[in-house]
C-alpha cells in the first residue's frame, strides 16, 4: 500500500502543473488599473491606488493581529503579498502557492451564513492570513529542502496529501471567530444544517461527513471543519492541535499522516475523534421540537429548499434549489407547484422582492473578458407575461427591494472608499435619492422598506448590530441596538419589523416594535426560521428541516400573543473554554517587530522549479515556471524529456495575458529518437527539430443568465525545422530534413445550462470545437486539415438522466508532393483505430444515468459516492479517394463509472470501464475510463 501511496503522492504533487501546448488561462485583473504597495513586516499589501483610505485600517488591524493569528501553530511565515481586488462582487478570499500570494475580494458579503458581525475586510483578512501561517508551516524541516529543490509546487502536493481540507478551513473559521466579535462560529445558519443532519441521519461515518454525498445533503467541509476544530481546541492544548500542520506535513510520505499525528498528540485517532465530536454535539444540541403545517412533504433523500417565500395571488412564490435542483422561481397554490423562471447566477443576498405583478432578484454578471471582474445585474420577472428583463447592469448593486406600492425601489451598492451607498430610485422618472453611506468602518446588510416613506438597514461596526431607520430625505429617524448576532433579511407590517436572529443557538423570527423598541419572539419550536414575509397579518417563512428549508405560515395579526424577549450576546458555538482560548490568543498580541522590506506590487514570482511532470504520459522537465503576482504574464523554461526518452531538449514559453488578446510565444529544440515498424523489421529514426510558435488567443465569457456561454478564438503561426534525419524514408506523420511552416486557427464555444449537485451532465446545452491547419505556400512540406466536433445535451427520461448527441468530422489533404498528415483532433467511432482518410464523419448517441448513490467505503482506502453508467451507439464513415476505399464503422457499448475518493483525499476521482462491441468483426474490447482528479 505504501508503494501505491507514494505513486499517488507524485501525481498529486504535480497535478496542477501539467503543461499543455498553450499556457493555461490566468485569472487576470482588468488592465489599466493602478496598483500601490505598502510593506509591513513580512506582508506587502497590494491594493488599487485610488482606495487607500478603505484599506489602511484593514492593513493596521491585520498587522497588529498577525502574531495572535499564528497562535497554536507558532510559525512566522515568509514574505507574502496580499492583493485586494475591488472589481468583483464575489465576497471571498484565497491563498495559493501558484504563485505564493493571498487575494482578498473586498466587497462585503450580504450572505446570512457568511457576513457575520465582524467587518468584512477584518474577518476575511484574519481568515486568509491564518491560511498563510498554516501553509507556510509546511515549509520547515526536511520539507524546506524539498522546497529548495522543487519550489512551491512541492508544498502544494504535501499539503494535499498530508492535511485534510476540513482542518485547514475549519481552523481558519475558528480563528476568525475567536479574534473578532463575529465569525461564522457565531452564525447558526452556518452550522445548524450540519447539527440537524447529525440529529436526523445519525453519526454516519467520517468519510461521508467530510467527503460529501450524492444521496444526502451534506454541508461543506468549512462547517464540518469548524465543528471538528472547535471540539479539538476545546479538549486539547492549542499548541498540540495547531502543531498538527507541521507534524503531519513532515510525515507526508506515510499514509494517513494526519490521523497518526492526531493520535500521537491526543491519544485518539481520526475516527475516534470524529465519533467523540459527534456524540459531544448531540449532547448539546439546542432544544427544538417539530413544527406543524409544513407546505411540502419531507424527503430527506431529495434535499430541497423553497427559499424567500412571498405571497402572490392566493399562492406563494419561492426559489427552489437543492441537491438535485438548480435555482428556479416556482409558484405553489393548492398543493401544486409550477415553474416560473430559472434564475441566472443568483447573488447570495438571501432576498427576493415582489410588488404587484413584478418579482426581482440580483444576479452575478461575469465580465466578458476579465476573470477577476464580476459585477451584478437586477433581473425583473413580469409575472403576468412570464418574461424577464435586466436592470442596473454592471452598477455594483448588491440588494434590490421594491417599495410596497412598486413605484420606488431601494438599492444597496458597493462603492469603494464610500463603502456602501443606499439609494431610493423612482420608477416613473428614474430619479435617484441617496439615503446614506456606510463609510469604510461600517457594514450594511439586508436593506428593507419600513413603509412607503421610510427604509431600514442593518448596520454593524464590528462589535454589535443595530437597525437604522431613515426617511426618504436621508434623515436618520431611529436606531435600535441589537447584540453581536447576525440578523436575517427583514419584512415590515403595521409598525413591526420581522427578521431572523439567533436565540439560544438557533435562528428565530423576531419582531421589533418600531414605536417602542421592544422585541418579540415569533417562532420558538423548529431548528431554524428564516426569511419572514408579512402581508395582511399573515407571516410566511422558511423552516429548516433535514429535508431542506420548507415553508410555514402563521398568523401575526394579534401581536399581544407573542412574548417579549431580551437579546443576548452570542458566543462561539461548541467552544466550552472560550475565555481560556481567547486569553491565549490575546497573549500572542505582542509585536515581534520584523523588519519591512520594500516589495513591488506585481513582481515576477517563480513557483515551480526542478523536476516537473508535463503531461498525462508522465513526461518530465527540469526547469522553472513563474507568474507575476497580478497574473498578467507567465514564463516557463528548461530541459524536457519523455519517460521513454524518444524526445528530449530545451524549451521556453511566454504568455502575456494583460491585454484583451493573449500573446503566446513558444520555443523548443528537441532531439527525437523513434522506433517504427517497416516491412522486414523495425527501423530507428532520429532527428533534431526546432519549433517556434507564436499565437493569439481571445477568451470571451457571454454568460448573462442561466446558461454558461464561453467562446475561445485562437490563431497561431508555427515553424518546424528538421535536421540530421537519418533515414531515406519517412512516415506521413513525420517530418524529414527541411522547414515546415503552418498556420492554425481554432474556435471553441459552449452554451451549457447550470447543473445541480447531482447532475453530472447539463440538462440542456451544446459545445463546439473546430479548427483549420494549413501549410504555407512554398514550404518543404504540404499539409491541410479542417476539423470540428459538437456535443448536444438534452434531458433524459428521468431527472438527472442525460441524452447526448455527438457529431464530428474532418477533411484533410492526402495527396501531393512532400505530404504531411496532421494528428487527429476529433472523437472517433469507439473501438476503431485512427485510419488515414480524406474525409471522415461520425455520429454518436449516448444515454447516461445515475445507477446508485452508494456512500460505501472500504476502510480508509476508498469511499464510493456514486455509480453511474451510459450506453452508446457510434456510426461513422471514412473515405480515402487515392486508394478508392470507403470504410463504414459501427460500434455500441456501455460505460460504468464510479465517483470516488481514495485515501480520504477530498479530490474526487472518476474511474470506470468501457465495454465496446463491433458488429463487423464481433469483437468485444475493454478499456479503462479515467477522468483523474476532479477539483
Amino acid at each position: 500500500m505504501r508503494y501505491c501511496f507514494q505513486v499517488m503522492c507524485i501525481l498529486l504533487f504535480f497535478a496542477h502543473f501539467f503543461c499543455y501546448a498553450q499556457e493555461p488561462l490566468l485569472e487576470q485583473h482588468k488592465p489599466g488599473q493602478k496598483w500601490k504597495a505598502e510593506n509591513k513586516g513580512n506582508i506587502t499589501f497590494v491594493f488599487p491606488s485610488a482606495n487607500y483610505k478603505m484599506y489602511s485600517a484593514s492593513f493596521n488591524t491585520l498587522d497588529s493581529l498577525k502574531y495572535s493569528i499564528a497562535t497554536g501553530i507558532n510559525h512566522d511565515p515568509r514574505h507574502v503579498r496580499i492583493i485586494y481586488n475591488d472589481k468583483t462582487q464575489i465576497s471571498n478570499g484565497f491563498v495559493t502557492y501558484y504563485p505564493w500570494r493571498t487575494e482578498i475580494q473586498t466587497p462585503p458579503s450580504q450572505s446570512l451564513a457568511l457576513a457575520g458581525n465582524a467587518l468584512w475586510l477584518n474577518m476575511v483578512s484574519i481568515h486568509e492570513y491564518r491560511h498563510v501561517v498554516q501553509l507556510d508551516a509546511i515549509n520547515t524541516g526536511f520539507n524546506k529542502i524539498l522546497y529548495t529543490l522543487f519550489g512551491d509546487q512541492i508544498l502544494g502536493g504535501i499539503r494535499t496529501i498530508a492535511i485534510p481540507d476540513w482542518f485547514t478551513e475549519g481552523d481558519a473559521v475558528f480563528t476568525e471567530t475567536i479574534l473578532t466579535n463575529g465569525g461564522r462560529g457565531r452564525i447558526p445558519s452556518f452550522y445548524q444544517p450540519w447539527l440537524l443532519n447529525l440529529k436526523e441521519l445519525g453519526i454516519k461515518n467520517y468519510e461521508k461527513q467530510y467527503l460529501g454525498s450524492y444521496k444526502h445533503f451534506i454541508p461543506d467541509h468549512y462547517v464540518f471543519g469548524y465543528l471538528m476544530s472547535s471540539y479539538l481546541y476545546s479538549n486539547y492544548d492549542l499548541n498540540s492541535i495547531g502543531g498538527l500542520f507541521s507534524r503531519s506535513a513532515h510525515n507526508f510520505f506515510i499514509p494517513f499522516a494526519f490521523g497518526a499525528a492526531l493520535k500521537n498528540k491526543s491519544g485518539n485517532g481520526l475516527y475516534g475523534q470524529y465519533e467523540s465530536m459527534a456524540n459531544y454535539y448531540k449532547s448539546i444540541l439546542p432544544e427544538s421540537s417539530s413544527v406543524g403545517g409544513l407546505m411540502f412533504d419531507e424527503d430527506i433523500k431529495n434535499y430541497t429548499n423553497y427559499d424567500f417565500p412571498k405571497y402572490y395571488n392566493d399562492g406563494i412564490i419561492s426559489v427552489r434549489n437543492g441537491i438535485g435542483d438548480i435555482d428556479q422561481v416556482v409558484y405553489t397554490k393548492n398543493g401544486t407547484t409550477t415553474h416560473l423562471e430559472t434564475t441566472g447566477l443568483l447573488y447570495d443576498n438571501n432576498q427576493l422582492s415582489i410588488a404587484g405583478d413584478k418579482l426581482a432578484w440580483v444576479e452575478y454578471l461575469p465580465n466578458i473578458r476579465w476573470q477577476k471582474v464580476t459585477n451584478t445585474q437586477v433581473r425583473i420577472l413580469d409575472l403576468t407575461s412570464g418574461k424577464s428583463y435586466r436592470k442596473y447592469i454592471n452598477e455594483d448593486v448588491t440588494n434590490f427591494m421594491f417599495s410596497p406600492s412598486g413605484q420606488k425601489n431601494l438599492t444597496l451598492r458597493y462603492v469603494d472608499d464610500e463603502g456602501q451607498v443606499l439609494n431610493v430610485n423612482y420608477e416613473a422618472d428614474s430619479k435617484s435619492q441617496i439615503i446614506g453611506r456606510s463609510g469604510a468602518s461600517k457594514l450594511w446588510l439586508s436593506p428593507f422598506w419600513v413603509d412607503e416613506n421610510s427604509v431600514g438597514v442593518f448596520e454593524t461596526n464590528g462589535d454589535k448590530y443595530s437597525i437604522l431607520i431613515y426617511n426618504l430625505n436621508g434623515d436618520l429617524l431611529k436606531n435600535f441596538m441589537l447584540t453581536n448576532g447576525t440578523p436575517g433579511p427583514a419584512s415590515s407590517w403595521e409598525g413591526y419589523i420581522y427578521f431572523s436572529y439567533p436565540v439560544n443557538g438557533i435562528d428565530r423570527v423576531l419582531a421589533l416594535n418600531s414605536s417602542n423598541g421592544k422585541f418579540y419572539q415569533i417562532t420558538a419550536k423548529g431548528n431554524g426560521e428564516y426569511y419572514p414575509y408579512v402581508e395582511n397579518g399573515k407571516l410566511v417563512y422558511n423552516e429548516l428541516t433535514a429535508a431542506g428549508r420548507n415553508i410555514v405560515e402563521i398568523d401575526v395579526s394579534n401581536m399581544q400573543s407573542f412574548s417579549e424577549i431580551e437579546l443576548k450576546e452570542i458566543s462561539p458555538f461548541g467552544l466550552s473554554n472560550y475565555s481560556e482560548v481567547l486569553n491565549q490568543y490575546q497573549a500572542d498580541l505582542e509585536n515581534r517587530g520584523n523588519e519591512s522590506k520594500e516589495k513591488s506590487p506585481g513582481a515576477l514570482l517563480p513557483y515551480a522549479w526542478g523536476v516537473e511532470i508535463l503531461n498525462d504520459d508522465l513526461d518530465m522537465s527540469v526547469g522553472v515556471r513563474a507568474t507575476d503576482a497580478l497574473m498578467r504574464y507567465s514564463v516557463s523554461g528548461g530541459y524536457r524529456f519523455s519517460t521513454d526518452l524518444d524526445e528530449k531538449g530545451w524549451f521556453g514559453r511566454f504568455s502575456y495575458q494583460g491585454l484583451p488578446v493573449i500573446i503566446d510565444v513558444e520555443y523548443e529544440n528537441l532531439d527525437r529518437d523513434v522506433n517504427r515498424f517497416l516491412e522486414g523489421g523495425t527501423a530507428n529514426f532520429t532527428w533534431n527539430e526546432e519549433i517556434i510558435s507564436a499565437g493569439l488567443r481571445l477568451p470571451l465569457n457571454f454568460t448573462k443568465g442561466k446558461y454558461f456561454n464561453n467562446l475561445l478564438l485562437s490563431g497561431s503561426f508555427n515553424q518546424v525545422v528538421v535536421e540530421d534525419y537519418n533515414q531515406n524514408v519517412r512516415f506521413l506523420d513525420q517530418l524529414s530534413n527541411g522547414t515546415f511552416q503552418y498556420s492554425e486557427f481554432t474556435l471553441r464555444f459552449s452554451h451549457l445550462l447550470k447543473t445541480s449537485h447531482r447532475d453530472f451532465l447539463p440538462r440542456w446545452g451544446m459545445t463546439f470545437s473546430g479548427g483549420n491547419r494549413t501549410s504555407l505556400n512554398g514550404d518543404d512540406f504540404s499539409a491541410s486539415q479542417v476539423y470540428g466536433w459538437s456535443d448536444f445535451y438534452f434531458p433524459g427520461i428521468v431527472k438527472h438522466h442525460s441524452f447526448k448527441i455527438r457529431g464530428s468530422g474532418y477533411w484533410q489533404q492526402t495527396t501531393g508532393e512532400s505530404l504531411y498528415i496532421f494528428g487527429n483532433r476529433i472523437p472517433l467511432v469507439r473501438g476503431y483505430s485512427n485510419f488515414l482518410f480524406d474525409n471522415y464523419g461520425m455520429f454518436s448517441l449516448e444515454y447516461s444515468l445515475p445507477i446508485w448513490y452508494s456512500d460505501i467505503k472500504i476502510g480508509p482506502l476508498a469511499y464510493f459516492k456514486r455509480f453511474r453508467g451510459s450506453i452508446y451507439y457510434d456510426k461513422g464513415r471514412g473515405i480515402n479517394n487515392e486508394v478508392a476505399v470507403t470504410m463504414n464503422q459501427e460500434s455500441f457499448g456501455g460505460i460504468l463509472k464510479t465517483d470516488m475518493n481514495v485515501m480520504r483525499l477530498r479530490r474526487d476521482i472518476v474511474i470506470g470501464i468501457d465495454i465496446n462491441y463491433r458488429p463487423d468483426n464481433k469483437n468485444v474490447s475493454y478499456s479503462l475510463v479515467l477522468n483523474t482528479f476532479v477539483f
